[in-house]
């Protein structure tokens, strides 16, 4: 019971301090802003949505989640990279040090709750759109779908990215790994030349591509590839981004209870 409870206060207190931080809606506003300029993107949305009625729900919804991944998961791997930092800066850490409760408890409601505030705005723009796309289907199925999409789509790379952003900038300055996160982004996720050494369109792309198009066959995206991937390499992908983000947890556990006995 005490590790649900410093679980549970830990979730809260990240989730209120990073939800009322005006950088976080700041960001999310001027990376929509960069979405929406992109023209070429942008205009084949719109003409998506005006006939979104004439489209199936699932190829719709997958559309959309494809749009919203392109760069909002950067806010919120930027928004996570200065949790641990700000925690020491403060001397909450020294605080949360003395307690008797788990470390490994406190950090999970660390980075679970700075993970659902700093997801909240990206997920709300989401679901705007499912409840656009069900106004414009009539189809109800839109909604268990719509949170399908996202679970298989979004969530798992985000989870990838926040368990980076909350751990590397224990061993790093957090300007710097901002700005190598920024860049990681379009190498790793969006770079198109063949000729270019890069993660895009693998396993461990976690924008989402793989897992779009293994889940969701034959529906349109907005990514260059539209080649279909086996259903297996998206539970792989799956396993992957989530295991990795595991793994990384648990060595930044490590890491802290080493730096508490250095001191």
């Amino acid at each position: 019971m005490k590790q649900l409870a410093s679980f549970l206060g830990a979730f809260s207190y990240e989730f209120r301090m990073q939800i009322r931080r005006p950088a976080l809606w700041i960001t999310m506003t001027i990376i929509i802003f960069l979405i929406l300029a992109s023209t070429g993107r942008s205009a084949f949305l719109v003409s998506y949505a005006q006939h979104a009625n004439k489209q199936s729900a699932a190829s719709t919804l997958v559309v959309w989640m494809d749009f919203l991944s392109i760069l909002l998961p950067i806010g919120v791997g930027l928004m996570m990279a200065d949790r641990l930092y700000r925690d020491r800066k403060t001397q909450v850490e020294e605080l949360f040090t003395s307690l008797p409760n788990a470390l490994s408890s406190r950090l999970l409601g660390k980075y679970l709750g700075g993970l659902g505030a700093a997801a909240l705005p990206l997920f709300t723009i989401y679901m705007l759109g499912v409840l656009y796309i069900l106004f414009q289907t009539g189809d109800w199925l839109a909604l268990p779908l719509g949170l399908a999409v996202f679970a298989l789509v979004s969530l798992p790379g985000l989870l990838f990215i926040s368990a980076f952003s909350l751990a590397c900038p224990r061993v790093m300055w957090v300007p710097l790994y901002q700005f190598l996160f920024v860049g990681y982004w379009f190498w790793g996720n969006l770079l198109h030349n063949p000729n270019i050494p890069s993660l895009s369109y693998t396993l461990l792309t976690p924008i989402g591509d793989n897992l779009s198009r293994a889940f969701f066959p034959g529906q349109d995206n907005l990514f260059i590839s539209h080649d279909p991937v086996p259903l297996v390499n998206g539970f792989i992908s799956l396993g992957l981004l989530v295991g990795l983000a595991a793994l990384v947890l648990i060595v930044l556990i490590a890491l802290m209870k080493w730096q508490q006995t250095q001191q």
